[in-house]
């Protein structure tokens, strides 16, 4: 995020009501209501979002020109840039392919998420330019994927792969955000949430 004017801070708001995951929207996709579908982009937007987030669900898998018709659609009726949620990078190159920066003014979209552990989102930064959300939830020790449990695991891993991304594949640091979020706050039974409190400081020290 960057910083405005001394003391104040540009937040990017990322609109998710784009996703099955809400039982509206899930009616929105099994009817293929693309009207109502464009009508939620724009009510998001109106609303402040920076970007919308767009998470069709598995369908993103078989059914990849319903993915590209949906990411087309809501770039007819706003400029807002767009967020790709999906884990897979088969789905995120047909997002990225579909993706029209010119009707957002220029603005890059976003690749939600990569981690140390699933790097392989990052082939596609040589054909495509992205923003990513970068999750300091876990990282990769011998080989393995670990969950972070302490605020110097979760700072660790945000510093080493961000310094990665810049490092290795150029990206700009206001192109990474980092999701810092390890546990939901009503399932944090380890403390978790402190150690990410305790993890924000250290990377503002």
């Amino acid at each position: 995020m960057n910083q405005q004017n001394e003391g104040s801070f540009d937040i990017a708001i990322i609109g998710e009501r784009i996703n099955p995951g809400f039982k509206s929207t899930k009616a929105l996709f099994d009817q293929e209501d693309i009207a109502g579908i464009q009508a939620l982009a724009v009510k998001q937007a109106e609303a402040g979002a920076s970007w919308l987030n767009v998470n069709i669900g598995a369908r993103a898998k078989t059914d990849p020109q319903w993915m590209a018709t949906v990411i087309r659609a809501i770039q007819d009726v706003t400029d807002v840039p767009l967020s790709f949620d999906f884990p897979s990078r088969e789905v995120q190159r047909i997002c990225l392919e579909s993706y029209d920066a010119a009707k957002a003014g220029g603005r890059l979209p976003i690749v939600n998420s990569i981690t140390e552990h699933r790097w392989d989102l990052m082939d596609l930064y040589g054909e495509f330019r992205f923003k990513v959300i970068l999750m300091a939830s876990e990282r990769v020790e011998d080989g393995r994927a670990l969950g972070n449990k302490t605020a110097d695991e979760i700072h660790g891993t945000a510093r080493r792969a961000s310094l990665r991304l810049m490092g290795e594949h150029g990206l700009a640091a206001d192109d990474i955000f980092v999701d810092m979020s390890v546990s939901a706050i009503i399932a944090d039974t380890e403390g978790l949430n402190r150690a990410t409190l305790d993890a924000i400081g250290l990377i503002g020290a």
